[in-house]
Order: C-alpha cells, then sequence, then structure tokens
C-alpha cells in the first residue's frame, strides 16, 4: 500500500547515509557516515564530498569538501546549537553534494535535529539530560475511508491531533511507519518506537 518510484542515478552516486547526533558538552557533534555506489571500476580521482549544515534560517553553520571514496565517515562539532525536543523540534537542513570537478552528480538533503536520549542513574528515561516521561500510543497505518492507504494529509491530521492531547511519543505497531511519519515527528516533536516487521 506504499508509493513505489524508480530514480535514475549516474554511475557514481550517493548510496546510502547514516546521521547520527549527540549533545556534547558546549555544542553538539555530528558523526556522518556515506556510502558511495561506483560503477565505472576505476577510482574517484576527481569526485568530491560536499557537506554543509545549515539552521532554519538558511544561515551556514558548518561546511566541509572531502575526496570521495567508496564510504567516507566524518565528525563534526558544533557550537550555539539549538537542541531538538519533543516541546521545541529545532531542525537543521544536512545537505550532501557528490561532484566530479565543478559538476554536481548527486546531491542529498535531509532535516536533522541534535539530542540525546540516555538513562539516568536512577534508571530515569532523559532527553537532552532532562527526565522524559513517555505518554504514547500506538500508531496502525489505518484509514477509514481508504483501508490501508494513508494519505499525507490524514498522517498530518493525525499528527496534530496526537499533539493537541499532549502525546509526545509513538510506536509503529508492528512494523516501520511511512517515511512522510517521520519527517512530521521531525517537524512536529514526536518520539518514535520503531518497530521492524518481525512478529514470529
Amino acid at each position: 500500500f506504499r508509493d513505489v518510484f524508480l530514480v535514475e542515478k549516474e554511475a557514481v552516486h550517493i548510496r546510502d547515509y547514516f546521521a547520527k547526533t549527540d549533545l556534547i558538552a558546549g555544542g553538539a557533534k555530528l558523526n556522518l557516515k556515506i556510502d558511495l555506489s561506483n560503477n565505472l571500476g576505476q577510482k574517484l580521482k576527481k569526485y568530491e564530498l560536499h557537506i554543509s549544515v545549515k539552521d532554519s534560517d538558511g544561515k551556514m553553520i558548518g561546511e566541509q569538501e572531502v575526496p570521495a571514496d567508496a564510504q567516507v565517515n566524518l565528525s563534526s562539532k558544533f557550537s550555539n546549537i539549538k537542541p531538538w525536543s519533543n516541546e521545541v523540534p529545532h531542525l537543521y537542513t544536512l545537505d550532501i553534494k557528490l561532484k566530479n570537478g565543478k559538476e554536481l552528480i548527486d546531491e542529498v538533503q535531509a532535516k536533522i535535529g541534535f539530542r540525546t536520549v540516555s538513562l539516568s542513574d536512577k534508571n530515569e528515561l532523559l532527553l537532552n539530560g532532562k527526565p522524559f516521561i513517555i505518554k504514547g500510543v500506538n500508531i496502525v497505518e489505518h484509514d477509514p475511508i481508504h483501508g490501508k492507504y494513508i494519505t499525507k494529509e490524514r498522517m498530518e491530521q493525525q499528527m496534530k491531533l496526537l499533539k493537541q492531547y499532549n502525546i509526545n511519543t509513538i510506536r509503529t505497531a508492528h512494523y516501520p511507519a511511512d517515511p512522510y511519519l517521520y519527517k512530521l515527528c521531525d517537524e512536529y516533536g514526536m518520539l518514535v518506537i520503531d518497530e521492524a516487521n518481525v512478529e514470529s
């Protein structure tokens, strides 16, 4: 019941990436792993990765250029970061560009938030170092009109309703949700207990 689409890519392209954020003393840290797909059968001599992070006003808070490789691991630190939380969901724009000289080959953008989830010595759940009480519900993909197909409008309507009732966490019962739902969770400030499609 999900959307299916085809994407055409160059012989060398960004295959996947994983961004992990953390709050540290005096700021925040971004660990970034980028996997490239290379179907040329030769080394990527002239290829470079351009990575940038911008705030919600479009102001650049950090950028980096590195030689492209099959896998690239980067770690960056930032100061004066506004943390993401369920009450104030500050988001930043991560932009990853793959270039061959001056030619743009591939590009991906994502919204990221800087936050830390941990346990205290008293077994309290902490969000950004402060005690956090989960007020959560299960989310099941079902629509009263379309059955197992849920429109983006319905997802956003659900998210607004949950926030109005002070729900701060959802559990994707019993499988990963539509990617658009995670986007809404980032924007509205909703934590997610994500489930794999494994019911055996």
